[in-house]
C-alpha cells in the first residue's frame, strides 16, 4: 500500500508511473483479468490512463528464467487514454 500512496503521489506531481495491471505474467498468451491498484491510483490521481501492450515478452524472459534475457522481438502498441474522471478507483476497466 505504501507503494501505491508512492505512485499517487508521484501521479499528481506529473511523473510517469508504470503498473502492469495483470499483476503477474500470463502463461497462456491470453489476458488476466485486471487488479484495482494501478486503476485505484490514477482515479485517485485525476489522470488518465495511456494503455501499453507488449507482444513476445515471455518469449525474451520465460517464467522461472529471469535472470536470463534471449534475443527476440517485443511488438508495442500505445493505445488510446482512458479517462479516469467520475470513474470508480474500485472498478478497473474491462479488456475486450
Amino acid at each position: 500500500l505504501e507503494c501505491l500512496k508512492a505512485c499517487g503521489q508521484l501521479l499528481q506531481r506529473g511523473a510517469p508511473v508504470l503498473f502492469f495491471p495483470e499483476g503477474t505474467r500470463s502463461k497462456s498468451r491470453v489476458m488476466a483479468g485486471f487488479k484495482k491498484g494501478a486503476f485505484s491510483v490514477a482515479v485517485k490521481a485525476g489522470v488518465d490512463i495511456v494503455p501499453v501492450t507488449l507482444l513476445g515478452t515471455g518469449d525474451l524472459m520465460p517464467s522461472g528464467s529471469e535472470s536470463v534475457l534471449r534475443p527476440g522481438k517485443v511488438i508495442i502498441t500505445v493505445h488510446p487514454a482512458i479517462p479516469t474522471a467520475g470513474r470508480d478507483a474500485g472498478k478497473p476497466p474491462t479488456h475486450p
